[in-house]
């Protein structure tokens, strides 16, 4: 048994926080828990299921850079790093700490002084950290992440794409698959009826949905001027938009809600989705339409709606060519290319009912290299590694 702390950042938990957490939630019998989080809904919530010793510390939660400007946010940063690294080396010491997993790029950086301290003090211990991301708010940011694969024994990243990020090759650098609970993802003829009553849709509607925060990252509007083609010639289809709005994008977003509003005949925004599981049962297709400039390191929306057996059609960028293999167990397009996603849709809709086969495959590959058992048994095998 390795007693792992685990070191979160922020207020309220992302797809990266929910990862980890599956994962040593998942894995007991061989990782001992502990956490260090920032106060706030992610670790109230934590505290509340007594999933592992749990310790709040104001130093984690995220920096506003629009609101600190200048000399004060270097201050309050270098402040940072000095209280988390502090008190991570104090309870390291007090209990035997084998391994420190910071989540995200700048829990890791706080680290660093204690790394350096480390390589006197806590000789056994080591140092690990994940990596979700393709892209950092600043520059500076990038140049932290290079000296965290040096500083680290361990640089976990989600895919194939965020590893190529950092060029040089490292020992220390290695790919870590986010894994599902597939109990979590289970087929439900009841949720999808009350998701279809819901918001007015007919059973023997085709339902396609893109889910995430409305930005131009995402690519709505390329998809509503798409769609609405379509849905001129196809009087069957409708399409859900879920996700809150980026209020960094306010532009974006008000032409975005003004489509939909011309379009609402086929085309039709629920918000912001919490019962993500309801989602998926209502729908038919996922896209995943993200641009050139806006791909994920690894698409969490395509392994769910995968894993319930949906017809997945994404834009071939960041992480998810290594989920998907096109044209067996969904659809690859070039981004940002109307005629190709309209192509690839259109055909969707003519051999609807040949694509049974599809979505077998489309969950049976989530099963054989996404399921939580895979990542826990790679994780652990890097732990070994590392330790022994």
């Amino acid at each position: 048994m390795k007693r792992v702390l685990y070191v979160f950042g922020g207020e309220e938990a992302s797809g990266a926080e929910f990862v980890i957490q599956r994962l040593f939630k998942y894995n007991t019998a061989v990782v001992e828990p502990h956490l260090f989080v920032s106060p706030g809904k992610f670790a109230d919530e934590v505290v509340n299921n007594k999933i592992c010793p749990v310790t709040q510390l104001n130093a984690l939660k995220k920096l506003n850079r629009a609101r600190i400007k200048g000399f004060g946010f270097i201050i309050k940063a270098l402040k940072n790093y000095f209280v988390v690294s502090g008190k991570v080396l104090d309870y390291v010491r007090k209990n035997n700490i084998d391994i420190v997993h910071a989540n995200t790029i700048v829990p890791a950086s706080y680290l660093i002084p204690a790394i350096v301290w480390s390589k006197i003090t806590f000789k056994k211990t080591k140092w690990f950290w994940s990596d979700h991301d393709l892209q950092y708010f600043s520059q500076i940011d990038h140049i932290v992440s290079k000296l965290c694969l040096k500083l680290f024994d361990a640089t976990l990243v989600v895919s194939d794409a965020v590893k190529k990020k950092f060029g040089s090759a490292s020992e220390k650098l290695m790919i870590l698959y986010n894994g599902l609970d597939l109990n979590d993802f289970i087929e439900n003829d009841t949720l999808r009826r009350n998701f279809r009553e819901k918001y007015n849709i007919a059973d023997n509607q085709l339902l396609f949905c893109i889910a995430g925060v409305v930005s131009p990252r995402k690519g709505q509007i390329m998809l509503i001027k798409v769609f609405s083609q379509l849905a001129a010639k196809y009087d069957h289809i409708k399409l859900v938009f879920a996700g809150r709005l980026s209020e960094d994008t306010p532009e974006y977003y008000q032409t975005f809600l003004g489509e939909v509003e011309k379009n609402k005949e086929s085309i039709l925004y629920i918000g912001k989705v919490n019962d993500m599981v309801s989602l998926y049962n209502g729908i038919d297709v996922l896209y995943n339409n993200s641009s050139n400039e806006g791909s994920e390191p690894l698409g969490t929306t395509i392994l769910e709606a995968m894993a319930m057996h949906k017809i997945v059609i994404a834009s071939k960028v960041g992480g998810s060519p290594e989920i998907v293999t096109d044209k067996k167990d969904g659809f690859l397009f070039n981004a940002d290319n109307e005629s190709a996603l309209m192509d690839i849709t259109a055909q969707v809709i003519d051999n609807w009912y040949n694509l049974t086969a599809m979505r077998a495959q489309a969950s049976i590959a989530i099963k054989e290299r996404f399921d939580i058992e895979i990542m826990a048994s790679n994780y652990n095998g890097i732990i070994m590694a590392n330790t022994n």
